[in-house]
């Protein structure tokens, strides 16, 4: 069979797809990788009453019961039923919620059963299995919805009450539960008598009375507070270890679904999304970008998109911005590619390099992925176009198999480098079997703005069409006049007619009618602000829920319900959180345990509400409690938020020890702008301390910063320390912060390209520096001062100055305060230029040597590329044309290695042209077209150019 197939030639049967971790080729039915020994299925069930039907047998078994039912179905029914359930994937494991249908004896059974399998069907479920005495149908297989355990509860009740209305004789039994299944694979009896999801499910419709719905306790919960139920049997499954307790589901209240309104108003978007779908199958699209104001319903519309394409069977993969706000470089990027890789967080480090080194084969994008996954530690500074060519080498292995779908949430408020990868993704775009897709509040600026995609923007809800959400939700057949005024106010924005909806629950003026629910007064001016909304709302709830709502706000705007249950001890956190959810307060957030708030107005206005006096303990409290949790769970100190938390309380020497530690975690991971932006929050603490003690502090504090952004190439970061640094300068006694605060005026000109300012700066900062800090300092000194002085070109004075730092380097370890990650290897790089530029080439070789002896070991590819380069000059200076080559050869790995593609593409050029030196020609052309190849691949059109320019004058 072909490698590739996805489905045998002969019997259309779904082969089995590659290993995900090594992309090795698997047998079907095989349970491990014969490569790497992952578990590629779950373990069948061996509590079975009964011999397992094969899987084909059973399969064929439900569509042949389906279409003898085909006459009793609505029209078409029976169609989408088979096409719901060729679209899904046999070996795909999902979270899905399990309706078991019990039928009784009779003559009526064909009857009641298509009339059940119809409601399943209008529902969202997809048809499992289907005989005679039962049916089974999952919900959420196809992709998970929010809504999933709300629709199954909602076609158990609807099946009910259709087969109450026929006069049917014998009333059926229906259990419901939710849990992991596969329901791409039909369920054999072994499995229905098994305590797995669908085992489960048949136990509970095995208990329950004829014509009532028997649920788990767990799945109730899941589908809202607006579920009466009342307390079912505790029922204990054969071989299972806990107990099972149920819930008769007696039905809703009407206002169940204001928390998962339908879509309304939208069918040109709709369509237009499908018809997106369909062209991008077919390699004929563009990427698009939605823009709006915020509730205007972007994100719906793109969860309809990614719900539209998930059921046709394509990869999708979101970059979120961080709730947080903390704005590591390409953070938004790396969650992209941690889903793209559908590598468990948990065990995202060891399985990611495989999946990396098993999916992609040039060595430069699976070291540029591992670092944009904080895998791998960073060497040097990475580029958007770098990164982007890795994300699309990535994406295009995958889209071989099936199409694949990026999504950018937020794209105005994503970190700086994920925006400029997403543009990047979309000007590079090739409409190969996938699409790139965004969301933004505004319209981006010229500079910023995509070219190549196509940018939508999202008009306001018609006020009919807010009218049409509202009878969505109430579920009655007339929207009142007083409810009119809602879809009025709400400005055509979708969210604001569903906050008006809570609002007005909330004050109770809605009540339950025979068709639906109706206003037992007149409804007050909604809020003209969502602010002001957000306050209305947070003064309907009772003290307590205020006060623990009040907490999760100061903890940011997403927060651990566990975290809380240890803060608020006393207080029943469970039940508030479900009614804070009921409200539509909060929603479920993306990590375990978590929730965050539906909006930042909605945070903003929790935030207001503290009382002033009651702030600065709870955030003392906050930090104590993340240090706690912390401990108990065996993971780092959160330094920074803790800091951040004892800044509010006004503890600023428990901040300025928190910052500075927040850096000192940055810098062990080699993130030297973080580290940068942590010491400038320190800073600022250190000035709030006050005395000559705190500014000499809050000097060292900004100094340190700007020379760590200025190492980072950070340039913008770099200037508001050096400011507050240089403004301190006068002031300052200490010989050591002053010679720090001018270093760093050192660093920040030599970024800036200026030479001798930074020679004058480091001359300044070794005099003061000489004679009065101990001999580790004065080595690090000597050595950024001997670097200045050789950009200077005062080559005699840096061979002076290096000579005399080296011995102390090579017997001592220095942190890398100034974005030194090893200082003896930079010392004998620039005593190696020191001595070229003296004319000692041999001198200068032997140091560049020893230098790289010295990186390669630790594979510090960054620094490797560098001496590289030196070296390879030196050989083209002396004639040694064969070695300058070989040294171009090995840089342009070193830095393809690295994730610098734009120097790896330099590096060939340079190759290039001294091949066609040495008359080979073929060589020389086949690295010019490789250097071109890469330029194109990230988007480098100036590097093209001045690569193309430097081969040229060769």
């Amino acid at each position: 069979m072909p490698a590739g197939d996805r489905f045998c030639p002969s019997c259309g049967a779904p082969t089995a797809p590659p290993c995900p971790r090594c992309q090795n080729p698997t047998s079907p039915g095989a349970r491990f990788c014969p490569a790497c020994g992952l578990e590629l299925a779950p373990r069948p069930s061996t509590s079975g009453r009964m011999p397992a039907v094969p899987a084909g047998d059973a399969a064929d078994a439900t569509a042949l019961r389906l279409r003898e039912l085909g006459p009793l179905l609505p029209e078409r029914t029976l169609d989408a039923m088979l096409d719901a359930r060729s679209q899904i994937r046999g070996e795909e494991r999902r979270y899905v919620t399990a309706l078991w249908l019990a039928l009784p004896e009779g003559t009526q059974r064909p009857r009641q059963l298509a009339a059940a399998l119809a409601a399943i069907h209008e529902g969202g479920g997809v048809i499992n299995a289907a005989a005679d005495d039962h049916a089974l149908a999952f919900f959420g297989a196809l992709g998970p919805r929010e809504d999933d355990a709300y629709r199954a509860l909602g076609a158990g009740l609807e099946i009910q009450r259709r087969t109450a209305a026929a006069g049917t004789s014998g009333r059926l039994r229906i259990g419901l539960n939710a849990g992991v299944a596969v329901p791409g694979q039909p369920c054999d009896e072994a499995e229905a008598a098994g305590t797995g999801t669908a085992g489960l499910a048949r136990l509970l419709a095995e208990a329950a009375q004829p014509g009532r719905v028997l649920a788990s306790a767990s799945l109730a919960e899941e589908a809202g507070a607006y579920v009466q139920v009342t307390p079912g049997p505790v029922l204990q499954p054969d071989g299972a270890a806990e107990p099972l307790p149920s819930v008769v589901v007696d039905g809703f209240r009407t206002p169940a679904r204001v928390n998962h309104p339908v879509l309304c108003g939208r069918e040109k978007e709709i369509g237009a999304l499908l018809r997106l779908a369909v062209a991008t199958e077919g390699g004929k699209t563009r990427p698009l970008l939605f823009v709006g104001e915020e509730g205007i319903g972007k994100s719906r519309l793109v969860e309809e998109m990614r719900r539209t394409v998930e059921g046709r069977g394509w990869t999708v993969a979101t970059a979120h911005r961080d709730p947080e706000g903390s704005g590591a470089p390409f953070a938004a990027i790396g969650e992209l590619t941690l889903e793209l890789l559908r590598v468990p967080r948990a065990a995202r480090h060891q399985a990611l390099r495989e999946a990396l080194a098993g999916a992609l084969k040039p060595a430069g994008d699976r070291a540029i992925l591992e670092q944009v996954a904080s895998v791998a530690p960073r060497t040097g500074r990475l580029r958007p176009g770098a990164v982007a060519g890795a994300v699309k080498s990535l994406e295009g292995v995958l889209t071989r198999e099936r199409p694949a779908l990026l999504v950018f949430e937020d794209v105005d408020r994503l970190d700086p480098g994920s925006r400029e990868v997403f543009r990047l993704l979309c000007d590079t775009h090739k409409p190969v079997g996938s699409l790139v897709l965004g969301t933004a509040r505004a319209e981006p600026p010229p500079e910023a703005r995509p070219q190549a995609a196509s940018i939508y923007k999202v008009p306001p809800l018609a006020v009919e069409a807010g009218r049409s959400l509202i009878r969505s939700v109430l579920g009655d057949a007339e929207v009142p006049e007083q409810l009119s005024a809602i879809a009025a106010q709400a400005g055509g924005k979708p969210r604001r007619i569903v906050d008006g909806l809570h609002l007005l629950l909330d004050r109770r003026v809605l009540v339950e009618g025979p068709r639906g629910i109706f206003l037992v007064q007149e409804p007050k001016e909604l809020p003209d602000t969502p602010f002001e909304l957000a306050r209305s709302r947070i003064l309907c709830l009772p003290a307590d829920e205020r006060y623990l709502l009040q907490v999760a706000a100061l903890g940011g705007q997403s927060f651990d319900g566990q975290l809380l249950r240890r803060i608020l001890i006393g207080l029943d956190v469970a039940e508030l959180l479900k009614d804070a959810e009921a409200r539509g307060i909060l929603v479920h957030g993306r990590g375990h345990a978590q929730f965050q708030f539906v909006t930042e107005a909605m945070r903003e206005a929790f935030v207001a509400a503290v009382p002033a006096t009651e702030a600065p303990k709870l955030h003392r409290h906050l930090a104590d409690s993340l240090r706690r949790q912390a401990t108990a769970d065996g993971t780092p100190v959160p330094e920074g938020r803790a800091a951040r938390h004892l800044a509010a309380a006004g503890d600023r020497q428990g901040a300025l020890q928190g910052f500075v530690r927040a850096a000192g975690q940055d810098l062990a991971a080699r993130n030297l702008a973080g580290a940068a932006a942590w010491l400038v929050e320190a800073g600022g603490e250190a000035l709030g301390v006050g005395g000559e003690s705190g500014g000499a502090r809050a000097a060292e504090c900004f100094a340190r910063a700007a020379s760590l952004a200025a190492a980072a190439g950070d340039l913008e970061a770099a200037a508001t320390p050096i400011e507050k640094a240089e403004k301190l300068l006068p002031a300052l006694g200490d010989a050591t912060i002053k010679s720090e605060v001018l270093l760093a005026q050192a660093a920040v000109a030599r970024a800036h390209g200026d030479a001798r300012e930074a020679h004058a700066a480091a001359q300044q900062a070794f005099a003061v520096f000489r004679g009065a800090i101990p001999t580790k300092r004065l080595a690090l000194l000597a050595a950024q001062a001997g670097a200045a002085a050789l950009a200077a070109g005062a080559a005699q004075e840096a061979l002076q100055l290096l000579s005399e730092a080296l011995p102390v380097a090579e017997s001592d370890r220095f942190a890398p305060w100034f974005g030194v990650l090893d200082l003896q290897a930079q010392i004998l790089t620039d005593l190696g230029s020191a001595h070229a530029f003296l004319g000692d080439i041999g001198a200068a070789a032997d140091h560049l040597d020893r230098a790289l002896r010295r990186v390669r070991p630790r594979r510090d590819l960054a620094a490797e590329v560098e001496i590289l380069r030196r070296l390879a000059a030196l050989a083209e200076k002396a004639g040694e044309l064969p070695s300058a080559a070989s040294h171009h050869q090995a840089a342009t790995e070193a830095a393809e290695g690295a994730g610098d593609l734009e120097t790896a593409a330099l590096e060939l050029y340079a190759l290039a042209r001294i091949r066609f030196r040495l008359g080979l020609a073929a060589d020389a052309r086949a690295c010019a077209a490789r250097a071109t190849e890469i330029c194109q691949q990230i988007g480098w059109e100036d590097g093209l150019a001045v690569a193309r320019g430097l081969f040229d004058a060769a």
